[in-house]
């Protein structure tokens, strides 16, 4: 499996453009769902340092998508940053069931960034949102 970093370079290698938001947000939230699967993996609390890497990687994850949500209180925006900060509480927290519900949201987040890339391409292509060019960071626009 590709990581993000790569999925980013053969994506604009092969296009010859760089992507749009919308296909960096859903590499983001893809990375986000095989990092958390990672760290569920190991046991609360395990002392590995792999784990504390991977742990560390999702919670950077987590508060850069958290501080691209777009500052307007949206209910779209009061709702994502609800789920990621839920993800980010859950690391802290050793309970199984809480695991399988993050575990179960980054899939949801994943497909739903998946299923709209289209869409946010063309809204980039007709200027009905920025383009990642134009921001500079990866917010969502509602």
């Amino acid at each position: 499996m590709q990581n993000a970093h790569n999925a980013y370079r053969n994506a604009t290698v092969e296009t010859q453009k760089p992507p749009t938001r919308g296909d960096l947000l859903a590499l983001a939230y893809t990375e986000l769902e095989s990092s958390f699967g990672q760290w569920a993996g190991f046991p609360f609390g395990d002392p590995d340092p792999s784990r504390q890497i991977v742990e560390a990687k999702v919670r950077l994850l987590v508060v850069g998508l958290i501080a691209g949500i777009e500052p307007q209180e949206t209910p779209l925006n009061r709702n994502l940053r609800g789920l990621l900060r839920f993800l980010l509480d859950t690391i802290d927290i050793n309970d199984l069931e809480r695991r399988k519900s993050a575990l179960a949201v980054t899939a949801q987040l994943r497909e739903a960034f998946d299923s709209i890339r289209e869409e946010a391409a063309l809204a980039e292509r007709l200027g009905t949102i920025p383009s990642f060019s134009q921001r500079g960071n990866l917010s969502v626009v509602a």
